[in-house]
């Protein structure tokens, strides 16, 4: 198969770079060329450079990272696709389970695969392996979990014979019987377990009353699961849930939301690790839809409460308040959006913080924006500004003069200034 324009070149380019002397004479052809294209007028420094062309080259630098993502992204899922067919085709691997280490003299161990497998493939030949093969000759010992914490519920052990209480079950020992008196707490605070379907329709194959064969139907909506058990000879019915609603809305899926938002992790990359694990969950727009009708409202509500707290605090240790502000913004270059910061020095604490949106006053004069927000928002709550310590800036400079605030400078600006003007 003749390879392909592209190919020919990065072969042409790996070439060229193992030679020193080449990568040499192509770097110094390839000054040469800057430069004269420089006295032609071809290439511009980025001081000749207007700010339309230079949105325009970000913009392009932006398509084309977003172009290699996507590249990058769809030669890893053919990778991945290739072996997993490459996997389906091969015969199982024999893989044992692990074992602790013994006095006895070992035997030899077997040889697992280097080969990459995907937890289902794993599984899978781990479960035709022992079906092959029959119960092993050496039952493994249960791992002994060290962090284990006992549920809260209250225990009565009703036996005959003194045991001691131990977290590994003995060979020899004895069934107790165990009555639990669990107490009622909120189903936001219940353990949650990962539970398989087989071992569900279990609980439900058969008829608690008569014991014969029932019909069940299942019935799911992301992370939730109920089973409607009918038994046609006695005619016992139950509906089982595996999660309580809130209205029509399973807890279990709104929790699984909450936890996502509030740690900061991608619903994307939760979403892959739920497929692994060939996990039962919900869509984006369900995520989106919890965190636009709920989470969002109660960060909000939450934020109002707090800083509400620290305001009246601050009045009644009285004086005025020495601060520092600082603007974060969406992009390092055509920024939309930014959030500026208002700390308290003293205590370190966030005492206001304002969204700014670039269309509404200027790129340039978003921080003076923000700063003015919070500053009002103090003067509201009967509060004064000692000092407030910035990045040095003529506009904030100005608007600081005219409320008779001290303005001092952040060194970090001045290091960071002296490092570029050095480079």
């Amino acid at each position: 198969m003749p390879i392909t324009g592209a190919e020919r070149q990065r072969l042409y380019r790996a070439r060229r770079d193992a030679d020193p002397e080449k990568r040499a004479q192509y770097l110094e052809r390839a000054r040469e060329r800057w430069r004269k294209e420089r006295e032609l007028g071809k290439r511009k420094s980025i001081k000749e450079v207007s700010e339309s062309e230079k949105n325009l080259k970000r913009l392009q630098w932006r398509r084309a990272q977003a172009r290699r993502r996507a590249a990058k992204k769809a030669a890893l899922d053919a990778s991945f696709s290739s072996i997993c067919s490459r996997k389906a085709e091969e015969e199982p691997i024999a893989i044992t389970p692990k074992k602790y280490k013994s006095t006895k003299k070992s035997k030899p161990a077997h040889a697992h695969s280097k080969e990459t497998q995907t937890p289902d493939n794993i599984c899978a030949e781990i479960e035709m392996t022992w079906n092959n093969q029959g119960t092993p000759r050496k039952r493994p010992r249960w791992e002994v979990i060290e962090d284990w914490a006992p549920i809260d519920c209250d225990i009565s052990l009703q036996s005959k014979e003194n045991t001691e209480s131990s977290s590994v079950p003995h060979k020899d020992s004895a069934p107790v019987d165990i009555e639990f008196s669990v107490e009622e707490r909120p189903a936001s605070n219940n353990t949650k377990y990962i539970v398989y379907e087989s071992c569900l329709r279990q609980l439900f194959s058969s008829c608690p009353v008569c014991s014969m064969p029932c019909e069940v139907k299942s019935h799911r909506m992301g992370t939730y699961v109920s089973f409607d058990q009918y038994c046609s000879h006695c005619n016992y019915s139950r509906d089982w849930k595996s999660q309580p609603l809130v209205g029509s809305t399973p807890l279990g899926n709104f929790q699984m939301s909450a936890a996502i938002y509030f740690t900061g992790l991608s619903f994307y990359q939760v979403e892959k690790f739920c497929k692994a694990l060939q996990l039962q969950s919900f869509k984006y727009d369900t995520f989106r839809k919890h965190a636009r009708n709920y989470l969002e409202p109660a960060i909000v509500h939450k934020w109002k409460v707090d800083q509400q707290q620290i305001l009246a605090q601050l009045k009644e240790e009285g004086g005025k308040i020495k601060g520092s502000g600082d603007m974060w913004t969406d992009s390092a270059g055509a920024a939309g959006y930014g959030c500026y910061t208002l700390t308290h020095q003293d205590s370190n604490t966030i005492i206001d913080l304002q969204l700014v949106q670039s269309n509404e006053m200027g790129k340039g004069h978003m921080k003076t924006d923000g700063l003015k927000r919070c500053l009002d928002h103090l003067n509201v709550n009967d509060l004064e500004v000692d000092s407030v310590v910035t990045e040095s800036c003529p506009q904030t400079q100005e608007v600081l003069k005219k409320q008779n605030i001290a303005h001092f400078y952040d060194t970090r600006s001045f290091e960071k200034g002296k490092l570029i003007m050095a480079v």
